[in-house]
């Protein structure tokens, strides 16, 4: 192997330029993280919702499976049965409401690693039996008080901070 020229290489460090939005968008993340779920009274479920759900699977020749009170974030993609994606299920949650039932027609994969359901056919029902929604904290100086920064416009400046930080570590990996 004859190897060309790899030394006296030239690198440049490109740091990302830090924005108002980024640091929006890092008190977001957090706000979400702390967001506490509420109860819904009324009304059809939203994206984002978590669905309190009783379920119940119907496969060919087996006893019903039923599983009660499980919590479904609905964003209306990402729902699996049987772990086989279950998009047309996982939309019509949305706008749904509390005490209805939505169901889908399910095939087991034949990989699947419970042998007795491998290969089946069935169905998945889900009734609504609650409903909880996102709520997040206000962007006040009492929230980043209780988060240990001395206000609201102390704790932009560290997320400012950071993220640059962040943003110079990157560059460096990226060098």
């Amino acid at each position: 192997i004859k190897l060309g020229n790899y030394t006296g290489l030239e690198v440049k460090k490109e740091v990302a330029p830090l924005t108002d939005a980024d640091v929006e968008g890092g008190l977001m993340e957090i706000r979400q993280r702390q967001a506490e779920l509420v109860p819904v009274e009324g009304g059809p479920v939203l994206k984002d919702d978590v669905a309190i759900c009783d379920e119940e699977f119907l496969v060919d020749g087996e006893p019903p499976i039923k599983h009660e009170n499980v919590e479904i974030v609905v964003d209306g993609e990402n729902l699996t049965v049987f772990d086989q994606p279950q998009k047309a299920l996982a939309a019509s949650l949305i706008g749904a409401s509390v005490g209805q039932t939505r169901e889908s027609d399910i095939e087991v994969p034949a990989t699947f690693r419970e042998a007795q359901y491998a290969g089946k056919k069935g169905k998945v029902k889900i009734t609504i039996q609650d409903l909880k929604r996102s709520r997040l904290p206000e962007v006040t100086d009492e929230w980043a008080k209780s988060l240990d920064f001395e206000n609201l416009a102390h704790m932009r400046d560290e997320m400012k901070k950071r993220l640059g930080m962040s943003r110079e570590d990157a560059a460096v990996e990226a060098m």
